[in-house]
């Protein structure tokens, strides 16, 4: 029996490094746990946007008989090129919805509000680019200023390349803020600076018809009756809403007044052993590479049955 291919893209001049990461994770654990059924293949693309595979240049339109799935660690605009070169293959990664939600933090608060979700004010201050920006100095203050005007401190700023991030920082007046706005974009990297709201922290990880579920949410004992039922809600309302089909990280802040806020989502699980995911498959006895294989089979099945209907409609 032939093995699967898996084109793992990663690079590219977005959020460079940590897609390099990422993408280098998803390898060693397909190839280390599946590779009796799966053949794991690095799609790499430089920040000059030139695409490799086996270390070679090619073009995305010569992946079309090499890959059999996509998974697209960097940015969604790579998984546009290759449908758009005539690669049929299916590709996990962001939808067209949820990406643009991601980049446009105002649509993606105002989208869930229209459908009642609460969401963490939020404002989303760009990587720093000398030639447009001017000096960092000037460039952290005019950025503090526009916080401000967004809403009253304290503030959370958090280092911002792939929606949901661990760790953060805050910032208690202006002047703390102007350091940590200073301090974050000499990372390279987009930044979220957010409300800071009193209450506890919940992540929450969700997949698409794993063990027989139509949204299997990895329980979290941290949550009480009522907390549970609400966001298990949300969590329903959010793959809808974000068009999402394998995969959801979503974080969310439970007040003392019990309002539930949604602060953070992402579409890629993150794969170190110390990871929130990986806890979660342990409290239910799954390994990591196992939610992984189920993810592929999930998305090559679905891909088969829009296939087959397909055939039959024009048939």
């Amino acid at each position: 029996m032939e093995k699967i291919r898996v084109g793992v893209i990663r690079g590219g001049e977005h959020d460079y490094e940590d897609s390099l990461q990422k993408g280098g994770k998803l390898l060693s654990v397909l190839s280390d746990n599946l590779y009796d059924k799966w053949k794991p293949l690095d799609i790499f693309i430089d920040k000059k946007g030139v695409w490799h595979l086996y270390g070679i240049p090619v073009l995305p339109s010569e992946l079309k008989d090499k890959i059999d799935i996509f998974w697209n660690t960097s940015h969604p605009a790579f998984s546009s090129v290759l449908e758009s070169s005539g690669v049929s293959s299916p590709i996990i990664g962001h939808s067209s919805f949820s990406h643009a939600v991601s980049e446009n933090r105002r649509m993606f608060e105002q989208h869930l509000k229209t459908n009642s979700i609460n969401v963490q004010k939020s404002f989303i201050i760009p990587a720093y680019k000398k030639e447009l920006d001017g000096p960092i100095e000037e460039c952290s203050l005019n950025r503090a200023k526009e916080t401000h005007l967004k809403f009253a401190p304290p503030w959370i700023v958090k280092v911002f390349p792939s929606g949901v991030m661990s760790g953060h920082r805050v910032a208690k007046n202006f002047n703390e803020l102007i350091n940590l706005i200073y301090e974050g974009l000499q990372t390279g990297e987009s930044l979220l600076v957010q409300e800071f709201m009193t209450g506890k922290n919940i992540q929450v990880h969700s997949v698409k018809g794993f063990r027989g579920q139509d949204i299997y949410m990895f329980p979290n004992a941290s949550l009480h009756k009522d907390e549970k039922e609400k966001i298990v809600s949300l969590v329903k309302d959010l793959h809808k809403h974000l068009d999402t089909d394998h995969y959801l990280h979503s974080e969310f802040v439970v007040t003392p007044r019990k309002r539930v806020y949604i602060s953070g989502f992402s579409v890629f699980p993150i794969l170190e052993e110390e990871s929130s995911f990986h806890k979660a498959c342990v409290s239910v006895g799954a390994k990591m590479h196992d939610v992984l294989k189920h993810i592929m089979e999930h998305k090559l099945e679905k891909h088969h049955d829009l296939e087959r209907r397909f055939q039959q409609e024009v048939f």
